[in-house]
């Protein structure tokens, strides 16, 4: 069901829960996935990891309480439970998630300008969730990014922008492997 690349190596299911016979359109699908701690906190030192800990007991509670601090609307489904010893996020699949077409975009112009959107989305969903973590404060987030980046912004553009083109790069070598795999396997 098109999962990201954050659900590769980790458990994942989908749930389908009926609904009534009079209604053609009212089954729900819950995405239960497993949550593991995110890269950082593999890099963070004791105390660190310590005080995460006493924050989110588990990764699955942190998701739920991520999600409920950016979503307006969160769903009725949002929570989590533990199964094989593992923690899940569990939440209802929106029915109207689909991919962008990215294919129907052309020039530089074009994914700029999509860049910038979803930049301006993402920045606005992190300015709410630091309203909701932070007893209504929005800024204390944006403040200590742009006190990290302060005078440094040169410098972290084009960080991002080297990421951004060894990451494209590394994925289309990718997804020639990919095709020369199959290619082979097809031909053999």
């Amino acid at each position: 069901m098109d999962a990201g690349t954050g659900s590769l190596g980790v458990e994942r299911y989908y749930v389908l829960i009926e609904g009534g016979v009079e209604h053609e359109h009212d089954d729900i699908i819950l995405d239960v996935k497993e949550q593991v701690p995110p890269e950082a906190f593999r890099l963070m030192d004791k105390h660190q990891q310590q005080a995460w800990r006493k924050l989110f007991p588990n990764e699955a509670i942190r998701h739920a309480a991520a999600f409920h601090a950016i979503a307006e609307h969160p769903d009725a489904y949002l929570g989590w439970l533990t199964m094989n010893g593992k923690v899940f996020s569990v939440r209802e699949r929106s029915p109207f998630k689909k991919d962008f077409p990215t294919h129907k975009l052309s020039g530089g112009k074009s994914y700029r300008k999509l860049a910038q959107q979803w930049g301006e989305i993402l920045a606005r969903e992190h300015l709410r969730g630091a309203q909701a973590l932070n007893q209504g404060d929005a800024t204390r987030f944006a403040k200590a990014v742009g006190q990290r980046l302060k005078g440094r912004e040169e410098l972290f553009v084009e960080v991002v922008s080297t990421l951004a083109v060894a990451y494209a790069d590394c994925t289309e070598q990718d997804y020639a492997v990919f095709i020369d795999h199959f290619l082979a396997a097809g031909s053999a």
